[in-house]
């Protein structure tokens, strides 16, 4: 759900994922797909609930 949609209710925490990648990932407008580590964080500091570490883009 993108996060500046003005017809959508904002997400809270519980709707993103913070991605932490290898290299670069080429900006899309599109669906960017990505696998890594998924983590569920317990106690993160600005309050998010899951992260990808080690990400590399899926074609």
């Amino acid at each position: 759900m993108p996060l500046t949609c003005s017809f959508c209710t904002p997400g809270g925490p519980e709707s993103m994922v913070e991605v932490r990648t290898k290299a670069p990932v080429r900006y899309s407008l599109g669906a960017v797909v990505v696998e890594g580590k998924f983590h569920v964080l317990t106690n993160d500091t600005y309050g998010l609930y899951y992260r990808i570490t080690e990400a590399v883009g899926v074609k």
